[in-house]
């Protein structure tokens, strides 16, 4: 953890290099969230009252990424790796690195060790295996590997004499290989930051993460030539990302005529010593964890995922565009991939239930009946307990060599707990609806002995589900 000298010392170089921090503000390091920024005293901001304002000269871009790196220039595609690279360079190279001694007093208060869990032990690691989090750091560090010798290549760097072993995972297998990521927590374990080459994996994993938990979209500084389609462009905002993050806390940030970059609460009330934060867009938990290395059971934005796989014939004749409704993932050919979120305000997506009743349909059945619909109930109830199972069945693993820090076994059952609680929700609703289907169905039959073959009574039991 950084010490307040530190703090203090980049505080004090971005008002001497000509930020502004509104008095009433002041920054301090606490032991459950790291650098924090609270009120004073009682504030009352105007909507367009800049709390903080950084000039834009302080600010990490690609501009200054392109001055250590100008063979990047015509690298579009790569600006946002080259920025990330650049900042490895800053923290773990050379003083000789364009800027570094500029930057020194803010490369001091970026965290050398992270709390996100790609940097987690293996055994820790490992208490994830089997859920959306495990497979989405695979897949990640997979993905980011490849970015890392994309860019390598392109700028013609050399690796980092300790990834030697670790190269050799991906030039035996074909690119289209996955590497586990059990191979991978060995060798970023393996590895100290403090004595890592700004050329390693490492350190740009280390510069991933920081960037991830910090960085700000580009299109916000409004400059011409600015790719405003791609979001994935980002820069650090000295200052302002020491704020701590919160879901639902309203901020504006906007470039002035001096070019400084304001930060702009829109909360209309502090009380003394109320936390001032930043939001950086309302996000799940899952989010949470990876980009920041902590998890919120009261988060309303939080979802468990339930994934599908499916013949891709199968989901081309469906009625359903899944691009439009976001349930999309991957086709490549012979598998469809399809996601939903399940949320405690919502466990049942209607287009969850609606596909279900249409794979539960006969080939005799033009359209779902209300037969397929109370079989859909039942097929989706057996996918959604077994995924409950799952959850409920977890146990803390560790071997005799490793011991799991107590803050990681925290973070590690909040997770297990809370998809319980939402997959439980789903499976409650499912319960619900299909008494409600069969009580409606009852009430029918004794008009009509065809109600199971008939697609008429639909319309009205849709609109139950939707009411009820």
């Amino acid at each position: 953890m950084i010490t307040q000298t530190e703090l203090d010392n980049c505080l004090q170089w971005a008002q001497n290099n000509g930020a502004f921090i509104d008095p009433k503000i002041s920054f301090r390091i606490t032991e459950d969230a790291g650098v924090s920024a609270f009120v004073n005293e009682k504030l009352s901001p105007k909507p367009d009252q800049a709390l903080i304002r950084v000039p834009e000269t302080l600010l990490i871009t690609s501009q200054q990424a392109l001055s250590e790196f100008s063979q990047a220039a015509n690298e579009r595609s790569l600006l946002n790796s080259v920025t990330q690279l650049y900042l490895s360079k800053l923290k773990f190279g050379t003083d000789a690195v364009h800027l570094k001694s500029f930057y020194k007093p803010y490369l001091d208060v970026l965290p050398l060790h992270l709390p996100q869990p790609y940097f987690w032990s293996t055994d820790e690691v490992m208490n994830l295996h089997g859920t959306d989090v495990y497979l989405t750091m695979r897949d990640t560090l997979n993905k980011l590997v490849k970015e890392w010798r994309m860019l390598f290549q392109a700028l013609s760097i050399e690796h980092s004499s300790q990834d030697k072993q670790f190269l050799s995972l991906f030039q035996e297998n074909k690119d289209s290989a996955v590497v586990p990521l059990e191979q991978f927590c060995a060798h970023i374990n393996g590895c100290k930051l403090e004595d890592s080459e700004w050329n390693s994996f490492v350190a740009y994993l280390w510069s991933y993460c920081i960037f991830n938990s910090r960085a700000f979209p580009r299109v916000i500084l409004g400059r011409a030539g600015t790719d405003r389609t791609n979001l994935n462009e980002g820069f650090l905002y000295p200052i302002v990302d020491l704020l701590n993050h919160k879901n639902d806390v309203p901020v504006r940030w906007e470039m002035n005529e001096q070019n400084e970059l304001c930060f702009m609460s829109q909360t209309t009330t502090f009380s003394a010593q109320d936390e001032l934060f930043n939001n950086y867009g309302n996000i799940s938990n899952e989010k949470c964890l990876l980009n920041y290395g902590f998890w919120d059971s009261s988060n309303k934005f939080d979802f468990s995922r339930l994934t599908l796989k499916l013949p891709s014939t199968l989901v081309s004749g469906l009625p359903v565009d899944f691009n439009k409704s976001g349930n999309f993932v991957t086709d490549d050919g012979e598998t469809t991939i399809l996601q939903f979120s399940l949320k405690i305000s919502e466990p049942l997506p209607p287009v969850l239930l609606a596909l279900f009743a249409y794979l539960s349909k006969l080939k005799s059945e033009e359209t779902p009946t209300v037969r397929s619909v109370l079989e859909g109930i039942d097929q989706l109830t057996s996918v959604v307990s077994q995924r409950l199972l799952f959850y409920k069945n977890f146990k803390i693993k560790t071997s005799s060599t490793q011991k799991l820090r107590p803050h990681v076994i925290k973070l590690i059952k909040l997770y297990y707990q809370d998809n319980k609680k939402i997959l439980n929700a789903t499976t409650e609703k499912l319960s619900v609806l299909q008494k409600k289907y069969i009580a409606i169905i009852r009430s029918f039959l004794c008009h009509s002995r065809q109600f199971l073959k008939t697609t008429k009574y639909l319309p009205i039991l849709s609109y139950w589900y939707l009411v009820l």
